[in-house]
This record gives structure tokens, C-alpha cells and sequence, in this order.
């Protein structure tokens, strides 16, 4: 795509700032920035809004448009990746946390425990010794109306 379609897409090319990206457009447009994001932890809200050509404010207001608040997107969003990163068991929790952008491996115990009601570890054996499905425990607690899908 184009980058001047992409800026109309998103509603950011010179005079377009009052069109908007559809709702599963500007969704998966953040999700995937989000993902690309995570792992620098701090100012995430401002990479995001950047990555997609708008002000950190309307992208609040798009993602609120879509029924999806911006902190409501990034947990949708860590626990997807964290069910993908717990099924590679060469990396570990500390590795996993960190890629998810939190700062140490018990922030991300407690989160990925609040969503799932299992600890990463627990998550984890259960996903690789085939007592459970990987993603069994996928998103109860975290729901968006739109996900972009595996890509992430």
C-alpha cells in the first residue's frame, strides 16, 4: 500500500484528519504497532499513535469509538503474544515478560494470572505436555471486539 493511501486509510493525509479508519482497520492497525512496540515498554501510547499517522488523543478516540480502550488493546494484545511466547520453551518466563514489555517476570506472573487464572508456568506445562490446549485459556478476561488475528 501506498503511503498516501495508508495516510487516508488512517485518516492522517493533509485534510483527511477528520476521516476515519474503519474500526477493525485503525484495531489492527494498532494491534500490529502495539506488538512491534512492546518490548520498549515505556511511552507506548505515543509509538503507537505515531506508527499509525495520528495524534496520540485521536487514536483514543477511534479505539473508543470501536467499543476498545487503549489499555483494554494492549493487554488484548500481550496475552495473545504471551500464549504464543509460553509455547516456545526455549525462552524463558524472565525473556517472556520482557518481550511483553513488562519490567521484571513477576509483574507478568500476576497479569497473565488476572487474565487466565493460571500462572505462565502452569500455562506453559500444561500447553507443552499435553494435558491442555495451547490458548486454552485464551482471553475470558480480556475481550476486544475485533482481533487482528495470528499475525500477532
Amino acid at each position: 500500500m501506498s503511503r498516501a493511501r495508508w495516510q487516508i486509510a488512517v485518516g492522517s493525509a493533509p485534510g483527511q484528519h477528520d476521516v476515519a479508519a474503519s474500526g477493525p482497520e485503525i484495531l489492527r492497525l494498532s494491534e500490529r504497532a502495539i506488538v512491534s512496540t512492546l518490548d520498549s515498554g515505556c511511552g507506548l501510547l505515543g509509538q503507537v499513535a505515531r506508527s499509525v499517522g495520528l495524534s496520540e488523543r485521536t487514536l483514543q478516540r477511534r479505539l473508543n469509538r470501536c467499543g476498545c480502550g487503549f489499555a483494554e488493546l494492549v493487554e488484548a494484545v500481550r496475552l495473545t503474544r504471551a500464549e504464543v511466547l509460553l509455547g516456545d520453551a526455549a525462552m524463558s518466563l524472565v525473556e517472556v515478560a520482557l518481550s511483553l514489555g513488562y519490567s521484571d517476570q513477576s509483574a507478568f506472573s500476576r497479569a497473565f494470572k488476572r487474565w487466565t487464572s493460571l500462572t505462565p508456568g502452569v500455562y506453559r506445562q500444561r500447553g507443552i505436555d499435553g494435558r491442555g490446549q495451547p490458548g486454552s485459556a485464551s482471553a475470558a478476561h480480556v475481550s476486544i471486539p475485533f482481533r487482528a488475528g495470528p499475525d500477532l
